[in-house]
Protein backbone atom coordinates (compact mmCIF):
# COMPACT_ATOMS: atom_id res chain seq x y z
CA UNK A 1 0.00 0.00 0.00
CA UNK A 2 1.56 3.46 0.47
CA UNK A 3 -0.33 6.75 -0.57
CA UNK A 4 -1.04 5.54 -4.08
CA UNK A 5 -4.08 6.74 -6.02
CA UNK A 6 -6.16 4.01 -7.47
CA UNK A 7 -5.71 2.07 -10.64
CA UNK A 8 -7.24 4.14 -13.71
CA UNK A 9 -6.46 4.80 -17.51
CA UNK A 10 -6.32 8.02 -19.42
CA UNK A 11 -9.18 9.00 -20.85
CA UNK A 12 -8.85 11.03 -24.06
CA UNK A 13 -11.39 14.19 -24.89
CA UNK A 14 -12.95 11.88 -27.51
CA UNK A 15 -13.63 9.19 -25.01
CA UNK A 16 -14.91 11.30 -22.28
CA UNK A 17 -16.04 14.99 -21.56
CA UNK A 18 -13.50 16.63 -19.82
CA UNK A 19 -15.57 18.26 -17.70
CA UNK A 20 -17.21 14.44 -16.26
CA UNK A 21 -13.74 13.14 -14.85
CA UNK A 22 -12.86 12.91 -11.50
CA UNK A 23 -11.29 15.98 -9.73
CA UNK A 24 -7.75 14.55 -9.86
CA UNK A 25 -7.78 13.50 -14.36
CA UNK A 26 -9.54 16.90 -14.58
CA UNK A 27 -6.08 18.56 -12.72
CA UNK A 28 -3.75 16.75 -14.96
CA UNK A 29 -5.92 17.31 -17.80
CA UNK A 30 -5.95 21.23 -17.58
CA UNK A 31 -2.49 21.19 -16.57
CA UNK A 32 -0.81 19.52 -19.58
CA UNK A 33 -3.20 21.03 -21.96
CA UNK A 34 -3.44 24.69 -20.56
CA UNK A 35 -1.65 25.99 -17.45
CA UNK A 36 1.83 24.25 -18.53
CA UNK A 37 1.52 25.53 -22.01
CA UNK A 38 3.27 28.87 -22.92
CA UNK A 39 0.29 31.02 -23.83
CA UNK A 40 -0.79 30.89 -20.25
CA UNK A 41 3.17 31.18 -18.76
CA UNK A 42 3.42 33.98 -21.08
CA UNK A 43 -0.37 35.62 -19.63
CA UNK A 44 1.52 35.81 -16.04
CA UNK A 45 4.87 37.02 -17.22
CA UNK A 46 2.95 40.54 -18.78
CA UNK A 47 4.34 42.52 -15.57
CA UNK A 48 7.25 42.16 -16.79
CA UNK A 49 8.38 45.04 -19.37
CA UNK A 50 10.02 43.55 -22.03
CA UNK A 51 7.06 40.84 -22.14
CA UNK A 52 4.46 44.58 -22.12
CA UNK A 53 6.18 46.24 -24.85
CA UNK A 54 6.02 43.03 -27.25
CA UNK A 55 2.02 43.18 -26.94
CA UNK A 56 -0.17 45.51 -28.29
CA UNK A 57 -3.15 46.59 -26.49
CA UNK A 58 -6.56 47.91 -28.61
CA UNK A 59 -9.41 49.99 -26.63
CA UNK A 60 -12.80 51.47 -27.74
CA UNK A 61 -14.47 50.76 -30.69
CA UNK A 62 -11.90 48.26 -32.67
CA UNK A 63 -12.13 45.63 -29.79
CA UNK A 64 -16.10 46.29 -29.90
CA UNK A 65 -16.54 45.67 -33.82
CA UNK A 66 -14.09 43.05 -34.03
CA UNK A 67 -13.01 40.86 -31.02
CA UNK A 68 -14.04 38.81 -27.99
CA UNK A 69 -12.72 40.58 -25.08
CA UNK A 70 -12.04 40.50 -21.37
CA UNK A 71 -13.40 42.55 -18.96
CA UNK A 72 -11.01 43.78 -16.36
CA UNK A 73 -11.27 47.04 -14.07
CA UNK A 74 -9.05 49.87 -14.70
CA UNK A 75 -5.99 49.42 -11.98
CA UNK A 76 -4.75 52.38 -9.80
CA UNK A 77 -2.01 53.84 -11.61
CA UNK A 78 1.23 53.43 -9.00
CA UNK A 79 4.41 55.59 -9.16
CA UNK A 80 6.92 55.58 -7.09
CA UNK A 81 5.51 58.49 -4.62
CA UNK A 82 2.80 56.68 -4.08
CA UNK A 83 0.50 58.39 -6.21
CA UNK A 84 -2.53 56.96 -7.84
CA UNK A 85 -5.23 57.75 -10.49
CA UNK A 86 -8.66 59.15 -9.63
CA UNK A 87 -10.45 56.23 -7.61
CA UNK A 88 -14.24 54.83 -9.29
CA UNK A 89 -13.07 55.29 -13.37
CA UNK A 90 -15.33 52.82 -15.01
CA UNK A 91 -14.38 49.08 -16.16
CA UNK A 92 -12.59 49.37 -19.60
CA UNK A 93 -13.19 46.80 -22.39
CA UNK A 94 -9.28 45.72 -23.23
CA UNK A 95 -7.73 42.82 -25.35
CA UNK A 96 -4.22 41.85 -26.43
CA UNK A 97 -2.48 40.32 -28.87
CA UNK A 98 1.52 39.32 -30.63
CA UNK A 99 2.75 43.03 -31.83
CA UNK A 100 3.28 40.58 -35.12
CA UNK A 101 0.35 40.17 -35.93
CA UNK A 102 -0.59 43.91 -36.20
CA UNK A 103 1.98 46.39 -36.81
CA UNK A 104 0.00 49.76 -36.57
CA UNK A 105 -2.39 49.03 -33.64
CA UNK A 106 -1.16 50.11 -30.42
CA UNK A 107 -1.69 52.36 -27.57
CA UNK A 108 0.86 55.09 -27.28
CA UNK A 109 1.21 56.03 -23.50
CA UNK A 110 3.23 53.52 -22.30
CA UNK A 111 2.04 53.88 -18.61
CA UNK A 112 -1.51 52.91 -19.74
CA UNK A 113 -0.28 50.27 -21.65
CA UNK A 114 2.39 48.97 -18.76
CA UNK A 115 -0.80 49.24 -16.47
CA UNK A 116 -3.26 47.03 -18.60
CA UNK A 117 -0.79 44.35 -18.88
CA UNK A 118 0.20 44.37 -15.36
CA UNK A 119 -3.67 44.26 -14.69
CA UNK A 120 -3.92 40.93 -17.17
CA UNK A 121 -0.71 39.49 -14.92
CA UNK A 122 -2.65 40.02 -11.63
CA UNK A 123 -5.81 37.83 -13.48
CA UNK A 124 -4.03 35.18 -14.80
CA UNK A 125 -1.70 34.66 -11.88
CA UNK A 126 -4.38 34.94 -9.26
CA UNK A 127 -5.67 32.15 -11.41
CA UNK A 128 -2.47 30.19 -11.65
CA UNK A 129 -2.27 30.80 -7.53
CA UNK A 130 -5.97 29.17 -7.21
CA UNK A 131 -4.82 26.31 -9.51
CA UNK A 132 -2.34 25.39 -7.46
CA UNK A 133 -4.26 25.34 -4.23
CA UNK A 134 -6.68 22.57 -5.44
CA UNK A 135 -3.99 20.80 -7.04
CA UNK A 136 -1.85 20.17 -3.53
CA UNK A 137 -5.59 19.00 -1.99
CA UNK A 138 -4.21 15.78 -3.95
CA UNK A 139 -0.48 16.49 -4.39
CA UNK A 140 0.17 14.23 -6.72
CA UNK A 141 3.90 12.81 -7.49
CA UNK A 142 4.91 10.56 -10.21
CA UNK A 143 7.11 8.17 -10.23
CA UNK A 144 9.43 5.85 -12.01
CA UNK A 145 12.77 4.47 -13.20
CA UNK A 146 15.00 5.63 -15.29
CA UNK A 147 17.06 3.62 -17.99
CA UNK A 148 19.45 3.08 -15.05
CA UNK A 149 17.25 2.07 -12.78
CA UNK A 150 17.38 4.98 -10.75
CA UNK A 151 14.03 6.32 -8.79
CA UNK A 152 13.06 9.39 -10.33
CA UNK A 153 9.90 11.63 -8.73
CA UNK A 154 8.19 14.28 -10.78
CA UNK A 155 5.71 17.21 -9.66
CA UNK A 156 2.64 17.54 -11.68
CA UNK A 157 4.06 20.69 -13.08
CA UNK A 158 7.38 18.75 -14.41
CA UNK A 159 5.16 15.92 -15.91
CA UNK A 160 6.20 16.80 -19.28
CA UNK A 161 9.70 15.78 -18.61
CA UNK A 162 8.76 12.16 -17.88
CA UNK A 163 9.59 9.73 -20.62
CA UNK A 164 7.08 8.55 -22.75
CA UNK A 165 8.46 4.77 -22.29
CA UNK A 166 8.46 4.86 -18.43
CA UNK A 167 6.49 3.14 -16.36
CA UNK A 168 4.69 5.42 -13.79
CA UNK A 169 3.26 5.12 -10.83
CA UNK A 170 1.05 8.14 -9.33
CA UNK A 171 1.44 8.70 -5.15
CA UNK A 172 -0.57 10.98 -3.46
CA UNK A 173 1.28 13.40 -1.00
CA UNK A 174 -1.18 15.43 0.95
CA UNK A 175 -2.25 16.22 4.25
CA UNK A 176 -5.47 14.38 4.39
CA UNK A 177 -4.09 11.21 2.65
CA UNK A 178 -1.08 11.33 5.00
CA UNK A 179 -3.62 10.53 7.73
CA UNK A 180 -6.00 8.13 6.06
CA UNK A 181 -2.80 6.12 5.08
CA UNK A 182 -1.45 6.41 9.16
CA UNK A 183 -4.71 5.12 10.28
CA UNK A 184 -5.04 2.51 8.04
CA UNK A 185 -1.34 1.19 8.33
CA UNK A 186 -1.20 -2.40 7.92
CA UNK A 187 -4.60 -4.79 7.46
CA UNK A 188 -7.05 -1.74 7.48
CA UNK A 189 -7.07 -1.44 3.67
CA UNK A 190 -9.08 -5.09 3.64
CA UNK A 191 -11.44 -3.60 5.80
CA UNK A 192 -11.96 0.05 4.02
CA UNK A 193 -11.88 -1.68 0.04
CA UNK A 194 -15.17 -4.09 1.39
CA UNK A 195 -13.27 -7.71 1.17
CA UNK A 196 -14.32 -8.27 4.77
CA UNK A 197 -17.46 -7.29 6.80
CA UNK A 198 -17.47 -5.26 10.01
CA UNK A 199 -20.69 -5.67 12.25
CA UNK A 200 -22.77 -2.61 12.13
CA UNK A 201 -21.20 -1.31 8.76
CA UNK A 202 -21.99 -1.28 5.26
CA UNK A 203 -18.94 -1.08 3.01
CA UNK A 204 -18.69 -0.58 -0.52
CA UNK A 205 -15.72 -2.11 -2.56
CA UNK A 206 -13.77 -0.24 -4.78
CA UNK A 207 -13.59 2.80 -3.17
CA UNK A 208 -13.26 6.51 -5.34
CA UNK A 209 -10.60 7.23 -2.80
CA UNK A 210 -9.14 3.99 -1.75
CA UNK A 211 -5.46 4.74 -1.23
CA UNK A 212 -4.33 1.35 -1.31
CA UNK A 213 -3.38 0.36 -4.93
CA UNK A 214 -1.04 1.75 -7.60
CA UNK A 215 -1.12 3.49 -10.91
CA UNK A 216 0.56 2.54 -13.83
CA UNK A 217 -0.14 5.97 -15.79
CA UNK A 218 2.12 5.42 -19.02
CA UNK A 219 0.29 5.03 -21.99
CA UNK A 220 -1.44 1.84 -22.57
CA UNK A 221 -3.80 -0.03 -24.82
CA UNK A 222 -7.16 -1.63 -23.53
CA UNK A 223 -5.59 -5.38 -24.30
CA UNK A 224 -2.38 -5.08 -22.06
CA UNK A 225 -4.79 -2.89 -19.27
CA UNK A 226 -7.12 -6.23 -19.06
CA UNK A 227 -4.13 -8.45 -19.19
CA UNK A 228 -2.93 -6.57 -16.18
CA UNK A 229 -6.52 -6.80 -14.48
CA UNK A 230 -6.64 -10.40 -14.83
CA UNK A 231 -3.43 -11.02 -13.26
CA UNK A 232 -4.88 -8.61 -10.30
CA UNK A 233 -7.44 -10.55 -10.08
CA UNK A 234 -5.61 -14.10 -9.47
CA UNK A 235 -3.18 -12.59 -7.47
CA UNK A 236 -5.96 -11.43 -4.99
CA UNK A 237 -7.62 -15.21 -5.07
CA UNK A 238 -4.88 -16.76 -3.75
CA UNK A 239 -4.11 -13.95 -1.30
CA UNK A 240 -7.89 -14.69 -0.22
CA UNK A 241 -7.47 -18.76 0.30
CA UNK A 242 -4.14 -17.86 2.32
CA UNK A 243 -5.94 -15.32 4.65
CA UNK A 244 -8.72 -17.76 4.82
CA UNK A 245 -6.40 -20.91 5.88
CA UNK A 246 -4.78 -18.69 8.60
CA UNK A 247 -8.13 -17.22 9.70
CA UNK A 248 -8.85 -21.23 10.18
CA UNK A 249 -6.04 -22.48 11.64
CA UNK A 250 -6.10 -19.51 14.15
CA UNK A 251 -10.01 -20.01 14.64
CA UNK A 252 -9.11 -23.96 15.52
CA UNK A 253 -6.31 -22.76 17.90
CA UNK A 254 -8.87 -20.19 19.60
CA UNK A 255 -11.04 -23.67 19.98
CA UNK A 256 -8.21 -25.90 21.12
CA UNK A 257 -7.29 -23.40 23.72
CA UNK A 258 -10.73 -22.64 25.28
CA UNK A 259 -11.33 -26.12 25.43
CA UNK A 260 -7.79 -26.58 27.29
CA UNK A 261 -9.31 -24.15 29.61
CA UNK A 262 -12.22 -24.94 30.52
CA UNK A 263 -10.50 -28.78 31.05
CA UNK A 264 -8.22 -27.44 33.67
CA UNK A 265 -10.76 -24.81 34.99
CA UNK A 266 -13.26 -27.93 35.76
CA UNK A 267 -10.23 -29.83 37.83
CA UNK A 268 -9.18 -27.00 39.45
CA UNK A 269 -12.75 -25.71 40.59
CA UNK A 270 -13.80 -27.21 44.10
CA UNK A 271 -16.92 -29.97 44.20
CA UNK A 272 -19.47 -27.25 45.83
CA UNK A 273 -18.93 -24.66 42.63
CA UNK A 274 -19.77 -27.44 40.15
CA UNK A 275 -22.72 -28.19 42.12
CA UNK A 276 -23.77 -24.65 42.33
CA UNK A 277 -23.57 -24.42 38.64
CA UNK A 278 -25.62 -27.73 37.96
CA UNK A 279 -28.05 -26.49 40.40
CA UNK A 280 -28.29 -23.42 38.31
CA UNK A 281 -28.78 -25.17 34.91
CA UNK A 282 -31.31 -27.08 36.60
CA UNK A 283 -33.49 -23.81 37.71
CA UNK A 284 -32.75 -22.22 34.36
CA UNK A 285 -34.69 -25.52 32.69
CA UNK A 286 -37.13 -25.80 35.58
CA UNK A 287 -38.38 -22.27 34.39
CA UNK A 288 -38.03 -22.87 30.50
CA UNK A 289 -40.67 -25.65 30.95
CA UNK A 290 -43.09 -23.39 33.14
CA UNK A 291 -43.06 -20.77 30.58
CA UNK A 292 -46.55 -20.58 29.32
CA UNK A 293 -47.06 -21.58 25.97
CA UNK A 294 -48.57 -18.41 24.12
CA UNK A 295 -45.59 -16.57 24.82
CA UNK A 296 -43.38 -15.09 21.84
CA UNK A 297 -40.20 -16.92 21.63
CA UNK A 298 -37.36 -14.88 21.62
CA UNK A 299 -35.55 -14.17 18.13
CA UNK A 300 -32.10 -15.40 17.46
CA UNK A 301 -29.43 -12.59 17.06
CA UNK A 302 -28.10 -12.07 13.57
CA UNK A 303 -25.20 -14.34 12.96
CA UNK A 304 -22.34 -13.18 11.89
CA UNK A 305 -19.54 -14.61 9.50
CA UNK A 306 -16.88 -12.30 10.80
CA UNK A 307 -18.05 -11.88 14.61
CA UNK A 308 -14.77 -14.22 15.79
CA UNK A 309 -12.36 -13.47 13.61
CA UNK A 310 -9.17 -11.98 15.09
CA UNK A 311 -7.48 -9.01 12.44
CA UNK A 312 -3.99 -7.34 13.68
CA UNK A 313 -4.12 -3.83 13.20
CA UNK A 314 -1.04 -1.70 13.26
CA UNK A 315 -1.53 1.89 12.50
CA UNK A 316 1.74 4.25 11.33
CA UNK A 317 0.52 7.38 14.16
CA UNK A 318 3.61 7.84 15.94
CA UNK A 319 5.56 9.03 12.99
CA UNK A 320 2.97 11.55 11.51
CA UNK A 321 4.39 15.33 11.95
CA UNK A 322 7.94 14.36 12.32
CA UNK A 323 10.12 15.55 9.33
CA UNK A 324 13.38 13.33 7.62
CA UNK A 325 15.84 14.84 9.90
CA UNK A 326 13.71 14.23 12.96
CA UNK A 327 11.98 17.57 13.74
CA UNK A 328 8.82 18.34 14.49
CA UNK A 329 6.76 20.25 11.57
CA UNK A 330 4.72 22.68 11.89
CA UNK A 331 1.41 23.77 9.97
CA UNK A 332 3.61 25.50 7.27
CA UNK A 333 5.08 22.26 6.57
CA UNK A 334 2.23 20.57 5.24
CA UNK A 335 1.61 19.81 1.49
CA UNK A 336 -1.14 22.16 0.57
CA UNK A 337 -0.67 25.24 3.86
CA UNK A 338 1.38 27.48 1.36
CA UNK A 339 -0.56 27.68 -1.30
CA UNK A 340 -3.45 27.96 0.65
CA UNK A 341 -1.65 30.99 2.13
CA UNK A 342 -1.41 32.94 -1.68
CA UNK A 343 -5.39 32.82 -1.56
CA UNK A 344 -5.83 35.02 1.25
CA UNK A 345 -3.42 37.80 -0.71
CA UNK A 346 -6.04 40.07 -2.71
CA UNK A 347 -3.86 43.09 -2.51
CA UNK A 348 -0.79 45.25 -2.46
CA UNK A 349 0.68 43.91 -6.12
CA UNK A 350 4.25 44.11 -6.38
CA UNK A 351 5.05 45.22 -9.86
CA UNK A 352 8.42 44.02 -9.99
CA UNK A 353 7.50 40.21 -9.11
CA UNK A 354 4.28 39.83 -10.43
CA UNK A 355 2.67 38.74 -6.74
CA UNK A 356 0.57 39.90 -4.70
CA UNK A 357 2.09 40.56 -1.41
CA UNK A 358 -0.77 42.13 1.00
CA UNK A 359 -4.36 41.76 2.16
CA UNK A 360 -7.10 43.87 2.24
CA UNK A 361 -8.99 44.82 5.73
CA UNK A 362 -11.75 42.43 5.46
CA UNK A 363 -9.47 39.49 4.45
CA UNK A 364 -7.07 40.02 7.31
CA UNK A 365 -10.06 39.82 9.48
CA UNK A 366 -10.86 36.69 7.73
CA UNK A 367 -7.21 35.14 8.29
CA UNK A 368 -6.95 35.86 11.59
CA UNK A 369 -10.34 34.20 11.82
CA UNK A 370 -8.94 30.89 9.87
CA UNK A 371 -6.07 31.14 11.75
CA UNK A 372 -7.61 30.11 15.22
CA UNK A 373 -9.14 27.28 13.67
CA UNK A 374 -5.92 25.95 12.05
CA UNK A 375 -4.25 26.28 15.78
CA UNK A 376 -7.28 25.02 17.79
CA UNK A 377 -7.95 22.04 15.76
CA UNK A 378 -4.24 20.77 14.88
CA UNK A 379 -2.63 21.41 18.36
CA UNK A 380 -5.49 20.63 20.48
CA UNK A 381 -5.39 24.12 22.56
CA UNK A 382 -8.39 26.23 22.95
CA UNK A 383 -6.57 29.80 23.40
CA UNK A 384 -4.38 30.67 20.65
CA UNK A 385 -1.02 32.73 22.07
CA UNK A 386 -1.04 36.68 20.24
CA UNK A 387 2.92 35.63 18.79
CA UNK A 388 0.83 33.26 16.48
CA UNK A 389 0.72 35.41 13.57
CA UNK A 390 0.86 32.72 10.57
CA UNK A 391 0.46 28.90 9.82
CA UNK A 392 4.47 28.30 10.02
CA UNK A 393 4.25 29.61 14.23
CA UNK A 394 2.04 26.93 14.49
CA UNK A 395 3.91 23.62 15.81
CA UNK A 396 2.24 20.19 15.14
CA UNK A 397 1.06 17.46 18.14
CA UNK A 398 4.40 15.32 18.28
CA UNK A 399 2.61 11.93 18.48
CA UNK A 400 5.92 10.22 19.05
CA UNK A 401 5.74 10.66 22.61
CA UNK A 402 2.10 9.19 22.94
CA UNK A 403 2.15 5.93 25.41
CA UNK A 404 1.43 4.01 22.62
CA UNK A 405 4.76 4.72 20.63
CA UNK A 406 6.92 5.27 23.87
CA UNK A 407 5.94 1.47 24.45
CA UNK A 408 7.43 0.41 21.10
CA UNK A 409 3.70 -0.72 20.25
CA UNK A 410 3.32 -3.20 17.51
CA UNK A 411 -0.07 -3.18 16.88
CA UNK A 412 -3.38 -4.73 18.59
CA UNK A 413 -5.93 -7.77 17.85
CA UNK A 414 -8.76 -7.52 18.10
CA UNK A 415 -11.87 -8.88 17.36
CA UNK A 416 -14.28 -7.58 14.31
CA UNK A 417 -17.56 -7.63 17.03
CA UNK A 418 -14.83 -5.44 18.79
CA UNK A 419 -17.21 -2.09 19.70
CA UNK A 420 -13.90 0.21 19.22
CA UNK A 421 -12.90 -1.78 16.36
CA UNK A 422 -16.31 -1.64 14.38
CA UNK A 423 -15.71 3.13 15.55
CA UNK A 424 -12.53 3.10 14.56
CA UNK A 425 -13.31 1.63 11.05
CA UNK A 426 -16.34 3.81 10.57
CA UNK A 427 -14.27 6.73 11.72
CA UNK A 428 -12.05 6.13 9.06
CA UNK A 429 -14.80 5.44 6.41
CA UNK A 430 -16.48 8.41 7.31
CA UNK A 431 -12.98 10.18 6.79
CA UNK A 432 -12.98 9.02 3.47
CA UNK A 433 -16.47 9.82 2.42
CA UNK A 434 -15.87 13.40 3.35
CA UNK A 435 -12.46 14.32 1.65
CA UNK A 436 -14.43 12.55 -1.38
CA UNK A 437 -17.02 15.39 -0.88
CA UNK A 438 -14.93 17.90 -0.69
CA UNK A 439 -12.70 16.95 -4.11
CA UNK A 440 -16.32 17.01 -5.80
CA UNK A 441 -17.19 20.68 -4.52
CA UNK A 442 -13.41 21.61 -5.55
CA UNK A 443 -14.45 20.09 -8.84
CA UNK A 444 -17.18 22.38 -9.14
CA UNK A 445 -15.08 25.48 -8.83
CA UNK A 446 -12.80 24.26 -11.49
CA UNK A 447 -15.30 23.76 -13.95
CA UNK A 448 -16.46 27.81 -12.77
CA UNK A 449 -12.54 28.95 -14.09
CA UNK A 450 -11.80 26.74 -17.12
CA UNK A 451 -14.25 25.86 -19.72
CA UNK A 452 -13.84 23.37 -22.74
CA UNK A 453 -14.50 23.33 -26.17
CA UNK A 454 -16.28 21.06 -28.95
CA UNK A 455 -12.75 20.06 -29.88
CA UNK A 456 -11.78 19.05 -26.52
CA UNK A 457 -9.75 22.78 -25.95
CA UNK A 458 -9.59 24.48 -22.55
CA UNK A 459 -10.17 28.34 -22.36
CA UNK A 460 -10.90 30.40 -19.36
CA UNK A 461 -14.38 30.93 -18.98
CA UNK A 462 -14.89 33.82 -21.11
CA UNK A 463 -17.92 35.54 -18.37
CA UNK A 464 -14.94 35.08 -15.77
CA UNK A 465 -14.10 38.90 -14.67
CA UNK A 466 -12.13 40.43 -11.57
CA UNK A 467 -15.21 40.10 -8.96
CA UNK A 468 -16.49 37.15 -9.89
CA UNK A 469 -13.20 35.23 -9.94
CA UNK A 470 -12.28 36.77 -6.29
CA UNK A 471 -15.44 35.19 -5.70
CA UNK A 472 -14.34 31.85 -6.48
CA UNK A 473 -11.20 32.43 -4.46
CA UNK A 474 -13.08 32.85 -1.74
CA UNK A 475 -15.36 29.97 -2.09
CA UNK A 476 -12.32 27.49 -2.95
CA UNK A 477 -10.55 29.06 0.22
CA UNK A 478 -13.33 27.99 2.49
CA UNK A 479 -14.16 24.45 1.06
CA UNK A 480 -10.19 23.78 1.23
CA UNK A 481 -9.98 24.90 4.71
CA UNK A 482 -13.11 22.48 5.82
CA UNK A 483 -11.47 19.51 3.94
CA UNK A 484 -7.66 20.29 5.88
CA UNK A 485 -9.37 20.63 9.56
CA UNK A 486 -12.14 17.75 9.01
CA UNK A 487 -9.33 15.41 8.02
CA UNK A 488 -7.31 16.49 11.12
CA UNK A 489 -10.49 16.11 13.50
CA UNK A 490 -11.24 13.07 11.81
CA UNK A 491 -7.64 11.59 12.61
CA UNK A 492 -7.55 12.97 16.04
CA UNK A 493 -10.69 10.69 16.70
CA UNK A 494 -8.97 7.94 15.08
CA UNK A 495 -6.25 7.95 17.51
CA UNK A 496 -7.90 8.26 20.15
CA UNK A 497 -10.26 5.07 19.58
CA UNK A 498 -6.78 3.07 18.47
CA UNK A 499 -5.67 4.54 22.11
CA UNK A 500 -8.76 3.12 23.45
CA UNK A 501 -8.29 -0.32 21.89
CA UNK A 502 -4.40 -0.44 23.23
CA UNK A 503 -5.84 0.18 26.92
CA UNK A 504 -8.57 -1.87 26.60
CA UNK A 505 -6.34 -4.88 25.57
CA UNK A 506 -3.74 -3.57 28.46
CA UNK A 507 -7.39 -4.09 30.80
CA UNK A 508 -8.11 -7.66 29.39
CA UNK A 509 -4.31 -9.05 29.91
CA UNK A 510 -4.08 -7.66 33.55
CA UNK A 511 -7.32 -9.01 34.42
CA UNK A 512 -6.58 -12.49 33.03
CA UNK A 513 -3.47 -12.74 34.73
CA UNK A 514 -5.30 -11.75 38.17
CA UNK A 515 -7.83 -13.99 37.83
CA UNK A 516 -5.23 -16.91 37.04
CA UNK A 517 -3.02 -16.30 40.41
CA UNK A 518 -6.57 -15.90 42.04
CA UNK A 519 -7.43 -19.40 40.66
CA UNK A 520 -3.60 -20.56 41.79
CA UNK A 521 -4.47 -19.10 45.69
CA UNK A 522 -7.45 -21.28 45.31
CA UNK A 523 -5.89 -24.67 44.42
CA UNK A 524 -3.45 -24.04 47.02
CA UNK A 525 -6.15 -23.32 49.36
CA UNK A 526 -8.55 -26.25 48.80
CA UNK A 527 -5.03 -28.69 48.78
CA UNK A 528 -3.77 -27.62 52.03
Amino acid sequence: MGNSISKNTTTTIEEEDPKDLPLGETLDYIATHYILTMDFQSMKNMYKKDYCEKLVILTGDIINKYFNDLEVGRMAQRIENGATTASGSQPEKVIFFKKTDIEHLNIPDFHKKQMVCNKIAKFYIKIAHLFSAIVTTINPEYVYKDMFGKTIKKGLYEKDNIPKWAKVEVLKLNLCDNRINALEGKNMEKIIEGELSTPGLTWGGGNEYSSSSSDSSSSSDSSSSSDSSSSDTTEEQEQKQQEQQEQKQQQEQKQQQEQKQQQEQKQQEPEQKQQQQQQQQKQQEQEKQEKPAGDPAEPDEPTDPNKDVVIKIQPNICSVNIKENGRLKTLEDEPGIPELMELYYDDEYDYNTGKMTGMSEPTKIQFQSDLKRFYNEFTGNDEMPDNITKFSDIKLKDYSKKAICLAKNKGVEVSYSDKLFVDYAANLKQMIKSVNKKQQQLLAQINKIFVYTQSGLIKINPELTEQSLQKVVDETRNIIIDLYLKCEADFVEGVKLYEAMVESLIFKSTKNQIESLQRASEMLYSTA
